[in-house]
């Protein structure tokens, strides 16, 4: 009886120092598969920060690109109308007195001259306005936007 227990004793002993071979097997696995997972995991952290700055590069490159050729287009627009206005300045100084018929006719020139235009108008304090359109703006329509003096 003794031997039995001498017996499950050494058992229950190489079964205890192949658990401790076990575990430390496993141990080390899991310590290789955690420093995996941490390389893993910051290189696709380091990926993600390279791409976001790339695609923001990108996009604010664009941005800046679109910007400056709407500002370019605003920019030649505005020297277009500046030219048309000092056009009709020009044309306006050099004479005191016009007609509605002449003022009609300069303006109906301008719209002929100028696809973007739909109308060109001189309004009064008096409430009247003469334009190249032949439209009938009265009072109400184009006196709302009279600038205070």
């Amino acid at each position: 009886m003794s031997q039995k227990k001498e017996t499950n004793h050494i058992m229950s002993n190489k079964g205890v120092i192949g658990m401790k071979t076990k575990s430390i097997g496993f141990k080390m696995t899991l310590v290789i598969s955690c420093i995996l997972m941490a390389g893993i995991i910051m290189t696709t952290g380091i990926s993600v920060v390279i791409s976001s700055n790339a695609i923001q590069d990108v996009t604010l490159s664009k941005a800046m690109i679109n910007t400056q050729s709407e500002a370019n287009i605003m920019d030649s627009w505005l020297d277009f109308q500046m030219a048309n206005i000092n056009t009709l300045a020009d044309v306006l100084s050099s004479s005191t007195e016009f007609t509605q018929e002449e003022l009609e006719s300069i303006f109906a020139s301008m719209i002929d001259n100028n696809d973007s235009y739909f109308d060109v108008y001189m309004g009064f304090p008096d409430g009247t306005a003469i334009n190249g359109s032949g439209y009938d703006y009265n009072y109400s329509t184009w006196t709302s936007y009279e600038l205070l003096s």
